[in-house]
């Protein structure tokens, strides 16, 4: 086509294809194009303790950590060395432990879902050495 209607005929073409796109992405997600379309949340929940930090030499064999996991789409599941905590699903979750540890290391794992499926894992390691004998090798 030349002239005049050249223009007019591309125009209303892209238009039509831009309408058909827009149909299809409609009906292939379920929303229209005038519905925000939010990317998939990705965030894994936060692991907080000030009872640990990631390796530390200890003299008491007793000690009682407290972990807090916070995600603002409900944390529904903490795992504390492997063994499953009873929770109740919720943006904040609080986790106590009394460890009692022996001579030596021990590595304590907590691990945290959320309601999206986003999954975070710290690991602490702790060493109990009650006469400071094996830090002093550790050097």
């Amino acid at each position: 086509m030349t002239g005049r209607n050249a223009g007019k005929n591309s125009a209303l073409g892209w238009a039509m294809t831009v309408a058909l796109a827009a149909g299809l992405m409609a009906a292939l997600t379920g929303c229209t194009s005038k519905e925000k379309v939010l990317p998939a949340d990705k965030v894994p929940p936060q692991i907080l303790t000030s009872d640990l930090v990631q390796s530390q030499v200890v003299v008491r064999p007793k000690r009682v950590v407290t972990f807090v996991v916070v995600d603002e789409d409900d944390v529904v599941e903490v795992m504390l060395d492997g063994q499953p905590q009873k929770i109740t699903p919720s943006p904040t979750v609080m986790v106590v432990k009394a460890y009692v540890f022996k001579v030596g290391d021990t590595l304590i794992e907590i691990k945290a879902t959320d309601a999206k499926g986003n999954t975070q894992a710290k690991n602490f390691l702790v060493r109990f050495d009650p006469q400071g004998k094996l830090q002093k090798q550790k050097k």
